[in-house]
């Protein structure tokens, strides 16, 4: 086992015998709640750390797998943060020696108003410490569970922000691998902001991806087929799913049965709910069949979708 004091945020890394697979997000977001940390002594340290920067830390916000996410305080510059703290015990060590490191090289770059900002990354001991920017209306499935379906000018305005973000991401030639409603956050002035790069990698344009992560109901087929894949047009994939359960109140395929799933996306068997289907513009309707192009490379990309007329065009949003 390497030292305590080895580091995942200079370039070396710890090894431990946790385990977590690559398709297990790093947290689940969920409805924040009273739960204040039960493991007081293993967080002692990270306490110290963060009033060292004039911060607190308030109840939990998020659990996952291996990573908790808390809301906190800034009393410098009187904000309220979020705290991601990543347990490198429970982790694997691909994702320690591999996911971890390059999260955090890309992280460091992306600096856009639709993404998370992260203001500091620390180490203590086994414990990544991420503090971030704090979407106090929680995420878009938050939103989404509460109130039903968007009408379409109102997710219009919602996701060509999201849009904007993921361009830029794919500009800079970096995948997110996880988009999914829960990765969408939305802040005190209604701004959606791109989150959780756990999965994010490099691409270099060539070589296909063969490592499959994200979640299963947003996958493209070529992820549920176990083929490589394009990870930018993936991502595509994924955010399509995203806008069609944002205006739809559903997924537009059926999940639980991965072959049927697969069979249904290559036959484009899929279409808008009979309810709302008419209220939809035909701009909207046709980016949204772009997008869920079963054949990768005759999916549109983000460079495409930035000028396709329901992105260009403005609508009235009451």
């Amino acid at each position: 086992m390497a030292k305590k004091n080895s580091s995942v945020i200079d370039g070396r890394h710890l090894v431990s015998d946790g385990v977590a697979r690559d398709k297990d997000s790093a947290y689940q977001h969920h409805r924040p709640n009273s739960k204040i940390f039960e493991k007081e002594d293993d967080l002692k340290d990270v306490r110290q750390l963060l009033d060292s920067k004039g911060e607190t830390l308030h109840e939990v916000v998020g659990t996952g797998t291996f990573a908790d996410v808390y809301r906190g305080v800034n009393h410098r510059l009187n904000k309220v943060i979020a705290v991601k703290i990543i347990d490198l015990m429970k982790t694997s060590a691909h994702y320690r020696e591999q996911l971890l490191p390059q999260e955090i090289s890309i992280i460091r770059q992306l600096k856009h108003p639709h993404i998370v900002k992260i203001y500091h990354i620390s180490q203590v001991g086994y414990k990544v410490v991420l503090v971030m920017e704090f979407a106090s209306k929680g995420t878009l499935s938050d939103l989404i569970c509460s109130i039903g379906a968007l009408k379409e000018p109102v997710a219009w305005t919602m996701f060509r922000n999201v849009l904007e973000g993921l361009g830029y991401m794919h500009h800079r030639s970096i995948a997110h691998r996880d988009l999914k409603l829960e990765n969408i956050l939305i802040n005190h002035r209604n701004l959606p902001k791109l989150a959780d790069f756990s999965f994010a990698m490099y691409f270099d344009g060539h070589t296909l991806c063969t490592n499959h992560c994200g979640s299963i109901p947003y996958f493209a087929p070529e992820l549920l087929s176990n083929a490589p894949y394009h990870p930018l047009l993936s991502d595509v994939w994924s955010m399509a799913v995203c806008i069609y359960i944002t205006t739809n109140d559903t997924f537009p395929f059926r999940i639980g049965d991965d072959r049927a799933m697969l069979a249904a996306q290559l036959a484009k068997a899929w279409k808008f709910r009979t309810r709302t289907e008419q209220t939809f513009s035909e701009a909207y309707k046709s980016l949204i069949k772009a997008m869920l192009q079963p054949d990768p490379a005759k999916r549109i990309c983000t460079e495409e979708i930035l000028r396709h007329p329901w992105i260009t065009t403005e609508q009235n949003v009451d």
